[in-house]
């Protein structure tokens, strides 16, 4: 392709990125996932950012596109922003949660991404987008393929059952590859060329594959959606009868479908069945108490990514019983909740429009197309549909935020073309060089203009630290995770004091996390050094003052100690936190009744 826009360093990066942090792993960690696709998450930001400084810097411009996508996004990231700073627990907020890593910082990174696919937007790039994604595709089929049949590839286990592949559990497996069913449709049904279709038809069995062996409602859902997206583009191009009669027939049919659906996962309607699955009723526990936390806090919520702080004392007394007490969530379980819940009105609005302007972009981008052209917009726009059907019931992770951002970007930048500026860098004149031989006259010649000489040495050197910043930053969490999964081998083994030592490791790595600390403290119990173990869960407390686990665990090691008196100060601490758990409460009355028969 000839096309200087799709040989950008900056369109390689954006094509590359959704697909590079789908499939990205590591076996050692605690956490296989969600650490290692941050990492590569930030990373790619960061070149992205670096490339087009660099590219800038070569072609004498910088490239920015200012559309009501920018506007939107930006607004959705300072609010963020705001909600994080305001929170109590910021450095958290901006890492996120362990093992699910979506805090600001995510959003942020996936977001430059997504800038980045609106500045290069061009139907090249998004011709690319859609081969890389299919190609994506086929190792996750495979992989799941193995998972079916009972070989595990990369010798990784799952708390959740079924296929996982590379994306943390099955929702999300089915999720990702639901949205992608679409396109790979279209490139079976209408592909340009013979080895496109065979390409699609791989990608549209592999998808399959997990969607049905992963057998999550997310994952038909997403599908479904993605699907009635391509359909509905088509018949819009089609035409005639295709577009006054088909089209809103096939909308009803959704819409229905969608109803139908809703009331199901309240347990009402002919789809009742899917309401009373265990994972559906706690989700609905999750939501009541993002709408609880949203509600004490209406404007800024109780801050970004603080879900899992706050949920113990938002439950219900019902929710509260339905798990053992040490189990705990970090997320609401759906995207519009879990950003209510966390950034009140302020987020949620902000979220709201975002999700309006790429939506009126894909609307106004199918109306600017035609035929084969309109069929590859609908190809993207039903990958960003697919993943904001499947964010109602489930949460953001580095993956589906890339992935939806950069579809999201492609269309913006396809909507508003004219809104992609250039920014001419300083330059000097320099003055011609003589011309003809002496004593002849001399030919008139044009002042040339060129970029001063320390603009380029700068631009490289802004460049490297962009990059090494990113490194920096998103391997963090990926640093903190493979020191937890040392501890967890070390526990299986039996070996808990060399277990203390890698969580006190993993505490050191991510000193904002009051999970490190917390789990240092439980190694050094098991490992029979109580003193020690105490000031490690204050360490925990420290940071999260009503961090249940590490009241209990204090608690009880003060009660091991026979120090009843502090024991019971402990429990009560933590029957203020966790004011519901039938559980708790049996075992602090026991230790209370010790100090005060």
């Amino acid at each position: 392709m000839s096309n200087p826009v799709v040989q950008s360093l900056l369109s390689r990066v954006v094509v590359l990125a959704p697909a590079a942090v789908t499939l990205a792993v590591w076996t050692s960690s605690r956490d296989p996932y969600e650490a290692a696709k941050f990492a590569v998450l930030v990373v790619l930001a960061a070149a992205a950012v670096a490339s087009w400084v660099w590219s800038g810097t070569k072609n004498g411009h910088l490239r920015a596109h200012l559309s009501p996508f920018t506007w939107a996004l930006g607004a959705f990231l300072a609010a963020g922003s705001l909600t994080s700073a305001l929170g109590s627990e910021t450095l958290a907020s901006l890492f996120g949660v362990p093992m699910r890593q979506g805090g600001l910082l995510a959003y942020g990174a996936a977001g430059i991404l997504g800038l980045g696919a609106a500045t290069v937007a061009h139907k090249g790039v998004a011709d690319r987008f859609v081969l890389t994604m299919m190609a994506t595709m086929v190792p996750l089929g495979i992989y799941g393929l193995l998972q079916i049949t009972g070989n595990e590839p990369l010798a990784v286990t799952s708390g959740v059952s079924g296929v996982f592949v590379t994306l943390a559990n099955p929702n999300f497996a089915g999720g990702v590859c639901g949205s992608l069913m679409g396109m790979a449709v279209w490139q079976v049904v209408a592909g340009p060329a013979t080895w496109r279709r065979v390409l699609g038809g791989a990608a549209l069995v592999s998808a399959l594959v997990v969607v049905v062996g992963a057998a999550s409602v997310v994952g038909y859902v997403s599908a479904a959606a993605s699907m009635a997206v391509v359909a509905a583009v088509w018949l819009w191009d089609r035409g005639g009868r295709s577009r006054t009669l088909a089209l809103p027939a096939l909308g009803a049919v959704g819409a229905a479908g969608a109803a139908l659906l809703a009331m199901g996962f309240f347990a009402a309607g002919p789809l009742a069945s899917i309401g009373e699955a265990r994972g559906v009723v706690l989700r609905r526990f999750y939501w009541e108490a993002a709408l609880s936390m949203g509600g004490d806090n209406v404007v800024a919520g109780v801050g970004f990514d603080r879900f899992l702080a706050f949920y113990r004392g938002a439950r219900s007394q019902a929710a509260a019983n339905a798990v053992d007490l040490s189990l705990e969530t970090d997320a609401a379980h759906s995207v519009p909740l879990q950003l209510f819940s966390g950034g009140g009105l302020l987020l949620a609005l902000a979220y709201l429009g975002l999700l309006a302007v790429v939506g009126w972009a894909f609307l106004r981008v199918v109306a600017q197309q035609e035929g084969r052209d309109r069929l590859l917009v609908g190809a993207v726009g039903s990958v960003w549909v697919g993943l904001q059907a499947q964010s109602l019931a489930s949460f953001d992770l580095p993956a589906t935020l890339t992935l939806s951002l950069v579809s999201g970007g492609l269309l913006a930048g396809l909507a508003w073309p004219g809104a992609t500026r250039s920014i001419p860098l300083p330059a000097v004149t320099v003055a011609p060089a003589p011309t003809g031989r002496p004593g002849k006259r001399q030919k008139a010649r044009a002042k040339s203009v060129a970029l001063p000489a320390w603009l380029t040495p700068v631009a490289g050197t802004l460049a490297a630290v962009v990059l090494l910043v990113g490194l920096v930053v998103g391997t963090r969490p990926f640093l903190a995770e493979s020191a937890s999964g040392a501890a967890l081998r070390a526990e299986a083994a039996g070996d808990f004091v060399s277990a203390a030592v890698e969580w006190e490791r993993a505490a050191g790595t991510a000193p904002w996390e009051a999970d490190y600390a917390y789990r240092h403290g439980l190694a050094l119990l098991r490992a029979g050094s109580t003193e020690a173990a105490i000031a490690a869960l204050d360490e925990a407390l420290g940071l999260r003052p009503d961090h249940v686990g590490a009241l209990v665990s204090k608690a009880r090691a003060f009660g091991a100690l026979g120090r009843d008196e502090e024991a019971g100060d402990v429990y009560r601490l933590a029957l203020t936190a966790e004011p519901h758990h039938l559980d708790l409460k049996v075992e602090a009355a026991r230790a209370l009744l010790r100090t005060d028969p």
